[in-house]
This record gives C-alpha cells, structure tokens and sequence, in this order.
C-alpha cells in the first residue's frame, strides 16, 4: 500500500526565515506604474530554497538567466500581471530583493508555492 506524505506538515516543520513582502507605490496604468518606488507592506515566514535549474529554465522570458527562490509559506503575497502594467510584488530576503514571477496555490497542503527571481541591481 503506498504512503502518502503530508506535504504541509513537512513544510512546518522545517526551519522558517523572515521576508519582507514589498509592493509598488503609487498607481498602475496601462503604460506602467507612476511611482518605481516599493513599499513595505508586511513581514511574513517562510521556508526558503534555491531553484532547480529546471524551475529556472521555466521561468518568463528575461527571468531565467539569473538566480531564483523557491518560497512556501501560509502568507497569500499575490502574483501581478505585468502585462496589465502592473509591477510585480516583490520579497527581501538576505538583504537581496527578488521578484514574485510564479505563484502555485498549494492550499490543499496548507501553503503556496511561489518562485521569485533576483532583482538586478541597477
């Protein structure tokens, strides 16, 4: 008889690090936001792991040269449309900031699963 796993469970009880979910201000248009700056909107916990290079190959156009997070957490961050003009919800973890480009609801388990890749630095 196979056995099944509880994801959820597993996922709480593995150690938990600090995010800072971010937002754009300002308000968006179809040609993008009025503002570029980004706000806090709230600090959350999360498990953090590095992305497969699977995950990465995947990942939209422009997105999977870089670095990217898997994130699993209770904490709804949301996903924007970027092609609406919207700017993406963005995390700081490890002083680095990195934008929320995938989401899967994973609720049924207790979580959501998004992949978040690293924000170049200007």
């Amino acid at each position: 008889m196979p056995h099944s796993i509880n994801l959820g469970g597993v996922l709480r009880q593995l150690p938990k690090v600090q995010l800072v979910h971010q937002r754009a201000s300002g308000g968006s248009t179809r040609t993008g936001y009025q503002h570029g700056e980004f706000v806090d909107v709230g600090t959350f916990s999360a498990t953090v792991q590095p992305a497969d290079a699977a995950t990465i190959q995947n990942l939209p156009d422009g997105e999977h040269a870089g670095e990217a997070i898997l994130i699993h957490t209770a904490y709804d961050l949301g996903l924007s449309d970027e092609s609406m003009g919207e700017v993406s919800h963005r995390v700081t973890y490890k002083g680095r900031q990195w934008k929320v480009v995938e989401k899967g609801d994973w609720t049924q388990h207790g979580f959501y699963r998004y992949v978040a890749a690293r924000v170049k630095q200007r």
